[in-house]
């Protein structure tokens, strides 16, 4: 769950452990672009437990995942999202595409995306 707060005039992101970000501080990051870092963080910890358990080693700083969110023309919502991953160069072709399959699947975000979602908008009760 996260919580969005106004707190001294700045928007401020709330977990359930407490503050994590002030707008100020996040404010290198447009909404657009956390959808995208969510989206890439959800398969790069999909990826990095498929290694894991595949005993994969890979080094910091090797794998390398872009996301882009393109909206739809003349529209106010994304209408796709390109996911692009430079694996290691020593996994195999097969392998890669095993795990391309597998984050497909996997990944919760992704797949809430792929998906749709119903976003219910009410007014919170005291």
């Amino acid at each position: 769950m996260i919580i969005i707060k106004q707190v001294n005039g700045e928007n401020s992101i709330f977990n359930e452990i407490g503050l994590q970000s002030q707008e100020s501080l996040a404010s290198n990051l447009s909404p657009k672009e956390l959808l995208e870092a969510s989206l890439g963080l959800c398969i790069a910890i999909t990826m990095g437990r498929m290694f894991e358990r595949d005993h994969i080693e890979i080094e910091d700083h090797i794998n390398l995942i872009k996301v882009i969110a393109i909206k739809e023309e003349h529209t106010s919502h994304f209408g796709k999202m390109n996911v692009s991953i430079e694996f290691p160069p020593h996994l195999s072709a097969s392998y890669k595409k095993k795990i391309l399959v597998s984050v497909g699947r996997a990944c919760t975000i992704g797949n809430t995306l792929k998906n749709s979602i119903t976003i219910n908008t009410f007014e919170q009760s005291k």
